[in-house]
Parts: C-alpha cells; structure tokens; sequence
C-alpha cells in the first residue's frame, strides 16, 4: 500500500468522522458543527495580530474600548490592515480580499468581516 492509499483512507475517515452526530446537551451536532461553532475570531485575537504585525502607537491603549474607534486614530493605516489581513488568513485559513480588508474603518468592522468569512469557510 503507497502513502498516497493511505492518505486517501485518511482523509475519507477524517470525512465519516466529521458528519458523525455527537449528543451534546440541547440537542445532536455533527463534529463539523461543533468546530465551526467554536472558531471565533474576536477582538484579542485582533489586538494581539496588530501587535505581532505592526506594532502600537505609544499613545494609544489597545487594551482599552477601541471597537468603534477608527484603524488611523489607533495608529493603523491601509498596509498595516493588509499586513493583519495577511497575519489572519494564515492563522485562520480564511480569505479575505484587500478591498473587504482596507473598507473596513473600525476594529469592529474586521472583526465582523473575518467572522462572516470563517462562516463560510469550509473546516
């Protein structure tokens, strides 16, 4: 048997297990269901992605309530965003395209964008 059978039975399996229903309080979910539902992209994991990638503004506290406030006034100008969207697509696996990336004024706004991104991400 080749590497490639076995992978071929791998990922098949990887498959089965992934529409296999689990009892979960409330309810049957399949495996698939239980993962997407746990991906979450949240505004620490925004905080610490433009720390990694572009650093922070001395002057501003991005520990502090910056949801609504606007990427320029924190210190972040369209290459950092695309430098974070970069970060994010190899972390998560999910595609963003630069103009969803760059529209995009507050924290919030790319928080949402990447959300609704993973949800339609296949696992």
């Amino acid at each position: 048997m080749t590497t490639a059978d076995w992978d071929h039975r791998r990922v098949g399996c990887d498959a089965l297990v992934a529409e296999q229903p689990v009892s979960r309080a409330g309810g049957t979910s399949t495996m698939k269901e239980i993962v997407m539902s746990k991906l979450e992209f949240t505004i620490n994991d925004l905080r610490r992605i433009l720390r990694e990638g572009a650093g922070t503004d001395e002057e501003v506290d991005l520990d502090g309530d910056i949801l609504d406030e606007d990427f320029p006034a924190l210190g972040y100008d369209s290459l950092a965003l695309l430098e974070t969207s970069a970060r994010i697509a190899r972390e998560y696996r999910v595609e963003l395209d630069d103009e969803t990336v760059t529209s995009a004024q507050t924290p919030r706004e790319l928080v949402g964008a990447v959300n609704a991104a993973l949800a339609t991400t296949p696992v």
